[in-house]
């Protein structure tokens, strides 16, 4: 018998043991509960019995009716506990059926006691003699005692049912531990003698194989594990005789590969050797970093752009060339090279000088040869002077802005005044209407140039901010809450998509919205979705309104006198996309519905992509 089948046989009984020890004690335990319960209620009723006799004596000395309704009280109680007692003795049983013959007994004799007292609901005594009413108290006292001392009956009994139940526990218990010890003392005989003995002759025949005698066989004694451990010795020791002879065999083989293996190693050599002068002579920045961020290769560019040598960087942590502002995203970058993943983003670096120049950093994350996290490699580009030019643009386009607002400002105080004043003219020229007719027409000429200057509002931002990572979900519901669409139903469909657009995304929108509640006549859907194409992913924004007739598609996105004012929201739209590359186009058929496509181009969309630009 296998080692392992004795084990599971041990464990079977001694489990099987366990669980009748285990139930043996838990119905024992229920059973004294269930006998703990009955005495209480036969103690209760011990009690109740003798409160019983004590209010048969108070009536009989006292009378009145208090007594007599506060023994009828303490009968019901006595009645109630009785008739919660469930007894399976037999004999027991013939006590309670007792009792409860002896209560209603009680019971009448009592009530005869009162009706001969005349204490009952206010009626007369019934005539009787001195004789009758002390017949009456003494065999209430009898049946009283009687009652009592049947309760203390059957209370013996009980415990001694409880005292038999923890014997019989006990003896269960006792039996079932002796049991299991002799079942591991001879389960541990038997398995000892035949172990010890495969043992003994399993490390004789390994110390001849250890000794150098492959040729020895050990000799298998029992078919259980250490038969099979003498088994797999022998292949072993055969095995090693094969491999000796191969080994042997092979020494030439191996001397060969030896040479081939250094011709490889010279031509790699050579190989690094070529790599190395094209990164040291790279006009990009380059470093590695170990597994604790700590610089172990750094080339001539980058050293020296921060004002060191190469020696002088070698060996010290990457944080101690960037401000301390920069440490918060450092750290973040960190965990995402520790989870393997690629970034590109702009890091500002302390020039040795104390002067801040600023990195396109491109890092990715290098893996050791078992394929865990041992360090990243960076790229980095100068992009000082170009955010210089850029900060400097801003500032222009700022003060470009402030003077655009405030040149806006003024005509639209003046717009005001002049349209009063063709509002006033109107009044006074009453009854002229060809005169009133052509203030009209200048009313409507005011009117164009200040939803021009309003249009020129939207302008005004455009651009001023750099683009960024923009969910479309969100955009869509910013935008959507800027103007009311009534019972207009609307699905948004594009989940977690993201698209790197200008800040005034939210605007296109909201035009978008505009354009179908103004336009569509009777739109009761908006739906907006995307699918994948291979030139990026494309956004649809569709309505069931009336859409735009074919000789018109074009028209709407073009600037020109014929475009009226209410339409160059759709310009407006198509500017703000195109500065990120985004296109629009309008595909709906006439008569079924608006339908405006945005492809978005590779590069610039992502689906739930952690936001790693810095805000």
């Amino acid at each position: 018998m296998k080692i392992k089948t004795q084990e599971r046989i041990s464990l079977i009984v001694f489990v099987i043991l366990t669980i009748v020890i285990f139930f043996s004690v838990f119905a024992s335990n229920n059973q004294l509960h269930e006998i703990q319960q009955k005495q209480q209620i036969i103690d209760s009723v011990e009690k109740s019995s003798f409160e019983l006799y004590y209010l048969e004596n108070d009536y009989l000395v006292h009378g009145g009716t208090i007594p007599v309704e506060r023994w009828n009280a303490k009968y019901a109680v006595l009645t109630e506990q009785l008739s919660e007692l469930t007894l399976t003795d037999p004999s027991e049983q013939v006590i309670l059926n007792d009792m409860f013959a002896r209560t209603e007994e009680l019971n009448t004799h009592f009530s005869n006691l009162v009706a001969v007292m005349g204490d009952k609901q206010g009626k007369e005594p019934i005539g009787a003699s001195q004789e009758l009413k002390e017949f009456y108290a003494s065999t209430l006292a009898v049946q009283t005692q009687t009652l009592m001392s049947r309760s203390t009956e059957l209370s013996k009994r009980v415990k001694a049912e409880a005292l038999a139940v923890e014997q019989r526990t006990f003896l269960i218990i006792s039996l079932s531990i002796v049991a299991l010890m002799l079942f591991v003392l001879l389960n541990y005989l038997v398995i000892n003698r035949s172990v010890l003995k495969s043992i003994s002759a399993l490390l004789a025949g390994t110390e001849r194989i250890g000794s150098g005698d492959l040729e020895t066989k050990i000799e298998t004694l029992s078919n259980d594990e250490l038969g099979f451990l003498s088994l797999a010795f022998n292949e072993m020791s055969s095995s090693i005789r094969n491999a000796h002879t191969l080994l042997l065999n092979s020494n030439v083989e191996l001397e060969e590969e030896i040479t081939e293996r250094k011709r490889a190693e010279e031509t790699l050599r050579k190989s690094e050797e070529r790599y190395r002068t094209i990164i040291e002579t790279s006009q990009e920045g380059i470093w590695t970093l170990d597994r604790h961020f700590h610089i172990n290769y750094i080339n001539e560019r980058m050293a020296g752009g921060l004002g060191y040598t190469q020696n002088e960087m070698l060996g010290r942590s990457f944080t101690e060339f960037i401000p301390e502002d920069e440490l918060p995203h450092a750290n973040v970058q960190v965990e995402l090279r520790k989870e393997g993943v690629k970034d590109t983003y702009e890091r500002r670096f302390l020039h040795r000088n104390g002067n801040i120049r600023i990195m396109l950093t491109s890092s990715s994350t290098i893996y050791g040869p078992d394929g865990t996290f041992s360090g990243s490699l960076t790229m980095f580009t100068d992009i000082t002077e170009r955010k210089r030019a850029e900060d400097a643009l801003i500032r222009v386009n700022q003060k470009l802005n402030v003077i655009s607002q405030l040149t806006r400002k003024d005509l639209t105080n003046q717009i005001f005044v002049l349209n009063s004043y063709l509002e006033l003219a109107k009044k006074q020229l009453t009854g002229q209407d060809h005169i009133i007719e052509t203030v009209q027409k200048g009313v409507l000429a005011i009117q164009s140039i200040h939803e021009t200057i309003e249009y020129s509002k939207d302008y005004q931002d455009m651009g001023a901010i750099p683009p960024k990572w923009q969910n479309v979900k969100m955009a869509l519901l910013f935008g959507l809450s800027h103007i009311s669409i009534g019972n207009i139903q609307h699905s948004l469909e594009t989940e977690n998509l993201e698209i790197f657009a200008d800040p005034l995304l939210e605007k296109v929108c909201q035009r978008l919205f505009e354009n179908s509640v103004k336009h569509g006549d009777q739109v009761t859907r908006i739906r907006v979705s995307h699918t994948a194409t291979p030139d990026g992913v494309t956004i649809i924004f569709e309505d069931d309104g009336i859409g735009i007739p074919q000789e018109r598609k074009e028209q709407i996105f073009l600037r020109g006198e014929s475009v009226h004012a209410s339409m160059r929201s759709l310009i407006f739209v198509r500017e703000i996309l195109d500065i990120t590359g985004i296109t629009i186009r309008e595909t709906g058929e006439p008569g079924k519905g608006a339908r405006f496509e945005m492809t978005v181009p590779k590069g610039a969309y992502r689906f739930g992509a952690v936001q790693k630009e810095k805000e």
